[in-house]
Formats: structure tokens, C-alpha cells, sequence
């Protein structure tokens, strides 16, 4: 299991990744087989420098906030511990970058660990180009964001770490003949529930994502008139050009291409 990876490691360009199972229930063995589908030379190189661990606590919500941000401290002291399935920080120690993939246990119950571990790991992966080209963005204020397309690329990387997740999951699903099930009402619940317009913009990406790979699998999704007069409400009307362009972005290089066109229809 672990030959293709300790060849990684072993390799011009290693990867420094930890797997760390807190509940004693061997689910590090699941992980460890799939990160070896998922990292290649090539991903190893994006991360070059970097530090991966992938955490599976006893305590989600606790490991969530002892890693977060003062910024998100701060919201889960007002709103509540996470309780979402994964959770990705970055840290720094020594000048060495880490990103914390933090994995609720909840998700090893069935087969949707496999779309939880490649989005979060689909994050270190992204988010380890960005910082190549732009720094840290969790050290930067609002100014430097902006300038920085930070904006642009966290919505990006939500749909790419999304749709990547999905995939793998559909694939799997695919072995017993089952569907990826496209949830319109929830996503219409989380917009309408949000205040903030980047929250509801984070909802619309994964609703994309949902929408490409239904679509990537030949379960033809089309969105209806009450959709698309709720996305054109909520989002604009260059809500679809969003769609088409998110789409052609497969990766950073391809972000870099676009960002400029992306904040325009984003944030007009």
C-alpha cells in the first residue's frame, strides 16, 4: 500500500505528509490508500516545501478551533463549533508552512471519506500554488487580499476541491449503480439562510460543482425556470458566464488565466 508513496517520498521532489488517527479505529489505513491514487510527481512538486497532516480527531469541533484563525475563533465563539465534515487550516512553524487537513470521523461510516479527503486535500494542493505566487493569504489584510485575487481563488478552490471530491465519490458510487443526488433545496436553504454575500457565493460554487459533475457522468442535470430565475435573483445576471468560466479553470495556471475576467463577473 505504502510502496508508491514512500517512492515520493524518496524522490528529487518529497512529500512531507503525516497521517495522524486519533480514534484508534485504524481508519488511517483508508487514507493511506487513497492519497495513493491521488498524489503524483507532479503533485509533489506543487507541494514542495510544504507540510501536510491529515487529522482524524476524537473531537472535530475541538481540533478545528484549536488550529483556526483568530478571525475564525472568533465566529465559532459567537456561532458554535464546526460540525462540517472537513476542515482545512494552515499553520506555520519554523517557517515551514502546514496545512491541517482535519477529517470528521463521521464520514469514514460510508463511502464519503473518499470526496472529504480529496477536497481537503484538493485545498493543500491549491492553496500551496497561490502562496508560491502570492504568500500566506491568512497573514494578509483585506487590501492585500483584494489586490492578491484572494476572493477569486477561495471561491475557485471551493469549486475545484468540491468537484474533485465528488468524482471520486461518484466513482465509487458508480460500483453499486448509484447516483449523485443534486440537492436544490438545500442549496436555495443556504442561500437564502446567509447574510453575507461570500458565504452565498461559496453555496453557488459547490452547487456548481454539483451541476458539472452530474452532468461529467451523463445524469443530465438541467436547471429549470424557478432555478435559474433564483440564480439570476440572487447572483446577477452574469450568474451562468460565472458557471461556463469556473468551468474552464481545471487548475492555477488556468486560474491565472482567468482571475482578472472572474472579479469582474464576481465582483462588478
Amino acid at each position: 500500500m505504502w510502496s508508491k508513496l514512500k517512492e515520493l517520498f524518496a524522490s528529487s521532489h518529497p512529500l512531507d505528509l503525516t497521517i495522524i488517527d486519533e480514534t484508534n479505529l485504524k481508519l488511517d489505513t483508508l487514507v493511506k490508500s487513497l492519497m495513493e491514487e491521488l498524489i503524483t510527481k507532479d503533485i509533489c512538486l506543487k507541494l514542495e516545501g510544504k507540510k501536510v497532516d491529515i487529522i482524524i480527531p476524537k473531537d472535530f469541533g475541538a481540533t478545528v478551533y484549536k488550529y483556526a484563525i483568530d478571525e475564525e475563533k472568533a465566529h465559532y465563539d459567537a456561532n458554535g463549533l464546526s460540525t462540517s465534515n472537513g476542515n482545512f487550516s494552515i499553520t506555520t512553524k519554523n517557517n515551514i508552512i502546514c496545512f491541517k487537513l482535519i477529517i470528521n470521523s463521521r464520514v469514514f461510516e460510508d463511502s464519503l471519506y473518499l470526496s472529504t479527503v480529496t477536497h481537503e486535500f484538493t485545498h493543500a494542493v491549491d492553496f500551496s500554488e497561490y502562496i508560491n505566487k502570492y504568500s500566506n493569504p491568512f497573514l494578509m489584510n483585506s487590501s492585500m487580499k483584494n489586490k492578491n485575487y484572494y476572493r477569486e481563488f477561495y471561491l475557485w478552490t471551493e469549486y475545484n476541491a468540491k468537484k474533485k471530491g465528488l468524482l471520486r465519490y461518484q466513482k465509487e458510487l458508480d460500483k453499486d449503480n448509484l447516483k449523485l443526488s443534486i440537492t436544490v433545496n438545500d442549496f436555495i436553504h443556504d442561500v437564502e439562510s446567509e447574510i453575507y454575500s461570500l458565504p452565498k457565493l461559496y453555496s453557488l460554487m459547490h452547487f456548481f460543482a454539483r451541476v458539472f459533475v452530474c452532468n461529467y457522468q451523463g445524469y443530465k442535470f438541467n436547471i429549470d425556470n424557478y432555478v435559474s430565475n433564483f440564480l439570476i435573483c440572487k447572483f446577477g445576471s452574469n450568474v451562468f458566464l460565472i458557471q461556463t468560466t469556473i468551468e474552464k479553470i481545471k487548475n492555477f495556471k488556468d486560474f491565472e488565466k482567468k482571475k482578472v475576467i472572474l472579479k469582474y463577473l464576481i465582483f462588478p
